[in-house]
């Protein structure tokens, strides 16, 4: 026999089978197990990872890049909330890096299930060179250079 709709009774097609308030009710329960036993995995996973929190009194330090060994993570300023850094127990390198001052550099060494506080400080570098044309002068010498051409 071909298998076609008007092959089989009324009602009976697949598609307009209807589930029951059980079938609907221990699908939902079931579904709610999963989710459960999935967050109860994710905390039992941040157990066992550290956690690093960045600390920058200046607006230099928060507009910083942050590197983790060797690895760029973001800037300073970005690394809470949901980007928060979760590292695997053991020593870490952290480098924080700004043009015009020197890098930050600190070994870390992470413990399962807990927080460190990295302060970061950065100093200008003595190599860092101001420019010797500024703005202002800039200014004046087109104003100058206005004067002659236009004769005012």
């Amino acid at each position: 026999m071909i298998f076609r709709p008007e092959n089989l009774e009324r009602g009976t097609w697949p598609a307009e089978k209807q589930i029951s308030r059980g079938h609907l009710a221990c699908g939902i329960v079931a579904l709610m197990l999963v989710m459960l036993g999935c967050t109860k995995t994710v905390t039992a996973q941040n157990d066992v990872m550290g956690e690093l929190q960045f600390e920058g009194k200046s607006k230099v330090e928060r507009d910083s890049g942050v590197w983790i060994d060797g690895n760029y993570v973001g800037y300073l300023k970005e690394l809470n909330g949901s980007k928060k850094i979760m590292l695997l127990p053991g020593e870490h390198q952290v480098t924080v890096k700004q043009s015009g001052y020197v890098d930050f550099v600190q070994k870390v060494v992470v413990e399962p299930g807990e927080k460190r506080l990295v302060t970061v400080s950065l100093h200008l570098s003595p190599s860092a060179t101001v420019p010797e044309e500024t703005l202002p002068k800039r200014l004046n010498l087109l104003a100058i250079a206005n004067f002659r051409i236009f004769g005012n």
